[in-house]
């Protein structure tokens, strides 16, 4: 039974809209709940208590349910907390080896680490971008970085999807205090994760070369390339900041932006949200740091090797195009990205329907993701299902293109 404080305030204001809000929500088939997932093995799982193989995690190198890595920090700090901010008495030998790492494998002088990638963001674009900027940005940037520019004194100019910006600036301005001059920035991804889609290297070196700050979320693929490290690396594409995540690829949880020491030391000095938290645990620190040795090694070039088999055999399987470890399923329809979604599921595939406004209206799809933890007995059986499925509906199987 709800408290009594609480009974008393089931028929307020605010209470009737949320009640309002769900109903819409539900009428226009866009409520979400998340599924009750149990007994985690790998990409085995229960959702509601039926056995199911998992298409739909980021856990793209099968790391985030594999054994926990012995400690490999120097102070074998066994505490939970890190007892404040790193600008306290939160900063840890253990942060700071982990930063190192990090900014090695980004290829970059230093690094700084984040609880998650949405506090990074948040917390990022706001110090570093002036309301004197001009600022551009892919119209399919992630959630965090949109709202990470809505708390920015900026006035982004959205792009269309994988358009560069302009080359020249509308308004030229000169300043002898570097730290009042305007910037162009260009703020993106090197893996839109709904959209399995990629900028053009060759642009985002012209934007660099050119003089312009580049703000690169590389949150999907790091990890995924040689050393541990993400396309961006592999392409040697130079950026001002590269945002890197450790909860997808490398299996275990938070965020870091790597670049020069001192933007880093600008960033330490003023993002609200690194200056403002309690520095990350050092268990989950010292865990990173091990998981950062299997990643770089050869076990992660293993797991790299059968991932990327997994996504050819996918491509055959499928007779699509696909190059990534995402993979789209054009619907449009959410009601039947939904129907798909419990169809597949109530065969032993859990393969998530995304709808608005994680995508744009009209653009609902089924979400796919390979991870080196697939077998390809499970690629094939998935396979079959989707063919199927998409037969029967009468709906042409193909790749979700941005609108």
């Amino acid at each position: 039974m709800p408290h009594a404080l609480c009974s008393r305030r089931l028929t307020s204001p605010t209470d009737k809209r949320a009640r309002a809000v769900l109903d819409d929500l539900q009428r226009r088939h866009l409520l979400r709940q998340a599924p009750a997932i149990e007994n985690r093995d790998g990409v085995h799982y229960l959702v509601d208590g039926a056995p199911v193989v998992g298409f739909c995690s980021n856990d793209y190198l099968g790391y985030a349910s594999a054994a926990t890595p012995a400690p490999r920090s120097s102070d074998r700090s066994t505490v939970g907390g890190a007892g404040a901010s790193r600008l306290i008495c939160g900063d840890l030998p253990i942060h700071r080896e982990v930063e190192r790492q990090l900014a090695s494998i980004s290829g970059c002088e230093d690094a700084v680490l984040f609880a998650s990638g949405f506090q990074l963001n948040v917390g990022v674009l706001p110090a570093l971008l002036r309301a004197t900027d001009d600022v551009y940005s892919d119209r399919l940037i992630h959630a965090s970085m949109i709202d990470g520019l809505r708390l920015s004194e900026c006035a982004p100019q959205i792009l269309p999807h994988l358009h560069a910006p302009p080359a020249r600036a509308s308004e030229q301005r000169r300043h002898t205090d570097a730290a009042a001059s305007p910037l162009r920035w260009w703020i993106c991804e090197s893996l839109y994760s709904m959209d399995a889609t990629r900028h053009d290297p060759r642009q985002l070196n012209a934007w660099t070369a050119a003089g312009h700050s580049l703000y690169l979320d590389g949150a999907h693929d790091f990890g995924l390339f040689e050393g541990g490290a993400g396309w961006t690396q592999a392409n040697d594409v130079a950026v001002d900041l590269y945002v890197g995540t450790l909860g997808k690829a490398y299996g275990a949880a938070g965020a870091f932006v790597a670049a020069t020491q001192p933007i880093c030391d600008w960033i330490r000095n003023t993002a609200r949200s690194f200056i403002f938290s309690t520095a990350m645990s050092p268990l989950v620190a010292d865990q990173l740091l091990a998981r950062v040795q299997h990643v770089r090694g050869a076990d992660g070039d293993e797991r790299r090797a059968t991932l990327a088999a997994r996504v050819e055999r996918m491509a055959e399987l499928l007779e699509l195009p696909i190059e990534t470890a995402i993979i789209p399923l054009a619907i449009g329809d959410p009601t039947l990205a939904l129907s798909m979604s419990r169809e597949l599921r109530a065969c032993g595939w859990h393969v998530q329907a995304i709808r608005p406004p994680t995508v744009p209206e009209g653009t609902s799809r089924l979400r796919l993701t390979l991870s080196a933890a697939h077998t390809p007995a499970h690629l094939e059986g998935l396979a079959v299902a989707i063919k199927t499925l998409y037969r029967r509906a009468n709906h042409p199987l193909r790749l979700a293109t941005p609108p």
